[in-house]
């Protein structure tokens, strides 16, 4: 992993960070109507370090962050929640898990949004160094990898990137899986970061079309129909396996929704339902 990519993805979270610090407190918030805004537990008093990190990073927990690290909390609880794949806030949510208890100075509301930020930093400088390495590859030019980086460090959506959405997550398992591609398409390891970005996000079922464009390019430049058949097969293996996983979870939404079963949310969940 290059040390001057890694930094360089490091640095621009950071003056993301302080840009958003600085803009939050300027610039007065947009008043939009009819926007998802999570329900919170009033009865919960702050703790102590909670402040601070509202101070700091409270301009990150708008628009969809809202619904991330609601679903991260209270899981799928309206059916406007299904919009947002389960892979990122299941990150958040396990990492919280761990740490709940060592850190009892945060709430389990701001505590959420801070891991959400720390896990987006470490994704998106694996994003930015699987970006060079793949250009590195593909384009066998080290200067145009290199300012690939860059732009994809400092891309105008860059906020993003360092936002509880799922951006960066994509980015980085989007960007592996293209490196596999053209690597080995062979490799039985694609099926990592395919299943991934499909439960990162929607559109990572238009990730297929990189294992299908590479596996027929292999199929094509065999010599013998034996060899023609087996690559066919790992092709059709690996789709196979995406559409379990990305059936697996529809069929888990189906089951969420559609049957009568008594939930046991907290009251304020439940009230902004109603």
């Amino acid at each position: 992993m290059p040390s001057h990519i890694t930094k360089l993805a490091i640095f621009s979270r950071i003056f993301v960070i302080c840009l958003q610090c600085i803009s939050n407190h300027l610039i007065e918030d947009h008043n939009a109507e009819d926007v998802f805004r999570a329900p919170l537990d009033l009865t919960l008093k702050k703790r102590k370090c909670d402040t601070i990190v509202e101070v700091l990073l409270g301009g990150f927990r708008r628009w969809d962050a809202q619904y991330f690290l609601h679903i991260s909390e209270h899981g799928y609880t309206y059916e406007n929640t299904l919009a947002f794949f389960p892979l990122y806030p299941l990150c958040i949510k396990i990492v919280r898990y761990v740490l709940i208890n060592a850190l009892p100075f945060f709430s389990v509301h701001t505590l959420s949004l801070l891991i959400g930020i720390i896990l987006n930093v470490i994704f998106f400088f694996k994003a930015a160094n699987a970006i060079y390495e793949l250009g590195r590859k593909v384009l066998r030019d080290q200067r145009k990898a290199e300012i690939a980086a860059v732009l994809f460090c400092f891309n105008p959506a860059s906020i993003f990137f360092t936002a509880p959405y799922s951006e960066s997550l994509y980015s980085w398992l989007s960007f592996a899986l293209m490196l596999k591609c053209f690597e080995d398409i062979n490799s039985v390891l694609i099926v990592v970061p395919l299943s991934l970005s499909i439960l990162c996000r929607s559109n990572g079922l238009i990730n297929i079309g990189f294992v299908v464009y590479f596996g027929l390019k292999k199929m094509f430049m065999q010599n013998t129909i034996l060899s023609f058949v087996t690559v066919f097969l790992k092709v059709f293996s690996i789709l196979i396996i995406i559409a379990f996983h990305f059936g697996l979870m529809q069929v888990y939404n189906y089951y969420l929704f559609c049957f009568q079963k008594n939930f046991n949310f907290p009251d304020f969940v439940r009230n902004y339902a109603i």
